[in-house]
Formats: C-alpha cells, structure tokens, sequence
C-alpha cells in the first residue's frame, strides 16, 4: 500500500512538473505575440488579428501530428481558446452575432469557435450586424444565410451552376461553344463568330474568377497576393474528374458538379484519417492523371505504332495481307 502511494505521488508531481512547463510556454509564447503585435504597428502593417488562414494551417498541422488518447476536437478547442486569447492582447477583438427566431445555435457556434473570452453581443437582425462590424474595428460578424443554414459561399455556387447548366446545354450560344471546342475552323465555316464568343468566354470567366478571389478573401479574412497558389491542380483535377475532354467539345455542368462534390468529400476523408497534408497533392496529382488517360485510352492507343499496340494491333496489321495474297 506504500508503495501504490509513493508511486502516485510521483505520478502527481510529474503531472505538476508539466503544468508548470506549460505554464512556462504559455507565457512565452504571450511575450512572443506581443512582439509580434509590436512589430505590426511599427512596420504599418494593417491591424487584422484573426487569420483564419493561418488558423486553419496551424490546426491542420497539429492534428497531423497528433497521437494518444486525447480526442482531436479537445485539441483544437484548446487552440481556439489560445488563439481568440491572443487576438484579444493584440488589440480590440469582438463578435456580433446574428440570432434570427430567438435561437442560440449560432451564438453556441461562435462562442466554440472564437473562445470563451471573446465579447460577444447578439443581434436580431442582420442589418445590425453589418452596422456594428462597420463601426468597430476588430469585429467579425456571424450572419447564416436567410431563412436557411446553407453558407452564402454554397448558395452561390448553386444559382451560377443552374444559371450556367442552361446556357451550356440549352441555348444556342451553348451549342456554338461546345462546336468551337470540337473544331473552331469547323465552326467558323459553320457562321459562328469564334473571336466574339471567345471573348465573351474570357470576360464571363474573368468574372466569375473575380467572385471566387472576393469570397477566398472573406473566408480568410485577409487579402494577399498568393492567397489561391496552388489551387489550380485541384481545379484542373476537378474539371476533368466531371468528364470534360482535354480535347475539347465535350462533358456536362453536371458532371462537373458531382466531381466538386466528389473531390471535396475526397479531401475531407483525407483530413479526417490523418492523412499527411504534404503528400495530399500527390493524391490530387494521382487522380489528375487517371482523369486524363482513362477517358482517352482508346484515342491514345490507335495514335501508337503497330508494334506497340499489342496482340490485337500485329493480327489487324496482318489481316489485309492475307485477304491480299488470296
């Protein structure tokens, strides 16, 4: 019985001794933030303290790197915690919440998500959630989307996909872009005007590209030059996963929706079974390469020589030469 309780003891000051190194951590890395708060206001650089990019990166690795029993989210909520707690010593930090119907769920939602010593206050309406972000700095504002929980972001995307699914497959202008993109010398026979549709492509494209960098931007809440480096493999990957030909005139906007659906449950398994986030782009890579060759295998192999198409290719080559020599 001594025993048991001598090896407790030590098991608690072992449990103490770690608490106090934490402790130590904590304040060290208080000193380190508000250096770095310091160093922003001498450089002039704009006062934003939450990132949520950054936010995201931080977690994401954590998480990767993270063994035991302790559970994922009691992790992240610990984190959340520090982060909103450092926001706050860098400067005026709050969250006006929009709660339509009396309901707390979104309250509850910010209040996990930005810490339990965040100020928070809760508004009825939406008008007065965008008017008290406008008129205090350092305040993010919580607004779900009218009458619904579908994000503004997803909402979006839906109207543009309907808006573009009926162009594409059921105006006259849809059937001349899938003609330039089967042959555009074929078209231009054919009295489409190639040059004028072309430039209307680029400009719809240079805006719907337009929408995509404002809303990355509100989701990171910070605007930097290379804030969507690195997107455009998983653009590419999705398109072509939706059955879009690499040679033109050919694939649907609904098979382009089901591979963004696809591809971003794909990416949320990943993150989920601990999958190292440096080799995720190998996946994206994988799946790119599939897209490119499995629809294209038979194109690809009538282009070889006849040696190299195997068994098939030697006695279609051989064939005429008998039917000749008969």
């Amino acid at each position: 019985m001594t025993a048991a309780t001598d090896d407790l003891d030590a098991l608690r000051r072992e449990i103490d001794a770690l608490d106090d190194r934490l402790h130590d951590l904590l304040m060290r890395r208080t000193e380190v933030v508000q250096q770095i708060a310091a160093a922003k206001q001498g450089s002039g650089e704009a006062p934003v303290f939450m990132r949520p990019g950054r936010e995201a990166v931080v977690l994401r690795r954590l998480m990767a790197r993270h063994h035991g029993d302790l559970p994922k989210p009691v992790v992240a909520r610990i984190w959340r915690e520090l982060i909103s707690a450092y926001c706050l010593l860098q400067g005026p930090f709050s969250v006006a919440v929009h709660a339509p119907s009396k309901s707390v769920a979104y309250w509850d939602m910010a209040r996990r998500h930005y810490g339990s010593s965040t100020a928070m206050t809760l508004h009825r309406n939406a008008h007065h959630v965008l008017s008290v972000v406008a008129a205090r700095p350092g305040t993010i504002g919580v607004l779900p989307l009218p009458h619904t929980q579908i994000p503004y972001n997803i909402a979006i995307f839906v109207v543009l996909a309907v808006i573009f699914g009926i162009v594409l497959h059921a105006t006259a202008t849809g059937r001349s872009i899938y003609a330039m993109g089967a042959s555009p010398e074929a078209a231009l026979f054919a009295g489409i005007r190639v040059k004028r549709v072309k430039t209307m492509l680029y400009v719809v494209s240079g805006l719907v590209c337009a929408m995509a960098g404002v809303l990355w931007t509100f989701r990171l809440a910070t605007a930097v030059q290379n804030n969507g480096l690195g997107l455009e493999l998983d653009v590419v990957a999705i398109v072509l996963l939706g059955g879009v030909s690499i040679f033109g005139g050919k694939g649907t906007l609904a098979g382009v929706v089901l591979a963004v659906i696809a591809f971003a449950g794909l990416q949320n398994a990943l993150l989920l079974t601990n999958f190292n986030q440096e080799a995720t782009g190998i996946v994206i890579g994988a799946l790119l390469l599939v897209s490119v060759f499995a629809p294209n295998a038979g194109r690809l192999r009538q282009g070889l020589p006849p040696w190299a198409r195997g068994r098939s290719g030697r006695s279609g080559h051989q064939s005429p030469a008998v039917g000749s020599g008969t």
